[in-house]
């Protein structure tokens, strides 16, 4: 989406709202498999479930060049995924965060900080 102006407070809280809606899962979690571009998605283990159908792992991978792309082992962070059941992808960043947590009431700063993991795997 591109703005040509900074987004209102009213502005983000209704983007927010319409990710948490079109999104398949939004869980915290950790990177437990590494995403190899064109070989295998990331394999993340979810720790705390908001949206979506309880599983103990999902598979994320990266579709395009828009989608966030998991290479690091260790990484946490709070997952918004589209697609699946079986694999999913994301290109929900950490822009809107603070709207997004204040729908899910939970604070992923306090809750769940961001850990950047351990690169192990590299982009061909």
């Amino acid at each position: 989406m591109v703005v040509d102006h900074e987004p209102t407070w009213a502005e983000n809280s209704a983007a927010a709202r319409r990710v948490v809606e079109e999104a398949t899962a939004i869980f915290d979690g950790e990177v437990i498999e590494a995403e190899v571009a064109g070989v295998s998605p990331a394999r993340v283990r979810a720790v705390r479930m908001f949206k979506g159908s309880r599983q103990d792992e999902f598979l994320i991978e990266a579709n395009d060049s828009c989608d966030l792309f998991f290479d690091r082992v260790g990484e946490r962070s709070r997952f918004i995924l589209f697609g699946g059941p079986e694999r999913f992808s994301t290109s929900i960043d950490g822009s809107n965060a603070r709207a997004i947590d204040r729908l899910l009431k939970s604070d992923r700063r306090k809750d769940w900080p961001f850990v950047p993991g351990q690169l192990l795997a590299t982009r061909p």
